[in-house]
């Protein structure tokens, strides 16, 4: 489903968000159709790759049986759209030496936040006690293996599709990698100074954010 009518009871920034939620899944929709069009089946199969990464966050919710703030579905789609749909039909990572250096340190900063979570809610639980350098070192590794995954991934997706994500070479592979610990190193600071310190911040707002909307995951 691609639109649920926003609830009236939504706050104005949670409405937006779910507006440029619709937007960017109806917009990859759009370059499915320009793809068959003008009879650009490499950009077609990608833009079915891109929407269907695009509704992970609905998938993640049915299958953990959890709930996710807004704020969570917007990075992990954005996310995606960025990664394959621009990246790939947009040619970004060809008009763009950044591109994606940025998007594998996302990459580790999400994933990295993922593994913090899972360990936030344990220790909540008084389910895992550990030193602050243990639970930085798990967030760390937790993030770099399944950047090791997605460079699996997209190894998978050139060999399939025809692509080139890996642009053919272990140095941009091996730059991935670096980056994606760039990203897991910067979460692992900050989420191990939420679970000793309480400190206040964006990071930090999420995480109260996703507790507030799943209590049965408190201690």
């Amino acid at each position: 489903m691609v639109y649920a009518p926003p609830d009236n009871h939504v706050s104005l920034d949670d409405r937006i968000q779910q507006y440029l939620l619709v937007f960017l899944r109806v917009s990859v929709i759009g370059g499915m159709g320009l793809s068959v069009y003008f009879h650009e089946w490499g950009a077609f199969l990608y833009s079915i790759l891109a929407l269907a990464l695009m509704f992970l966050p609905e998938l993640i919710k049915s299958r953990a049986k959890i709930r996710l703030p807004i704020e969570f579905d917007v990075v992990l789609v954005v996310f995606m759209y960025a990664s394959v749909f621009l990246g790939k039909v947009g040619a970004a990572y060809e008009r763009f030496w950044w591109w994606d250096a940025a998007l594998h340190t996302g990459a580790g900063f999400i994933l990295g936040y993922i593994g913090f979570l899972v360990l936030y809610i344990k220790v909540q639980q008084k389910k895992v006690e550990a030193t602050r350098l243990l639970l930085a070192l798990i967030i760390f590794c937790f993030a770099l293996a399944f950047g090791a995954v997605w460079e699996i991934f997209e190894y998978a997706v050139d060999v399939i599709l025809g692509g080139n994500l890996q642009r053919g070479s272990l140095r941009d592979t091996m730059w991935d990698l670096i980056v994606d610990g760039v990203g897991a190193l910067v979460i692992a600071r900050i989420g191990v100074g939420i679970i000793f310190d309480k400190p206040k911040g964006i990071i930090a707002r999420l995480t109260k954010n996703f507790v507030k909307v799943n209590p049965h995951l408190g201690g």
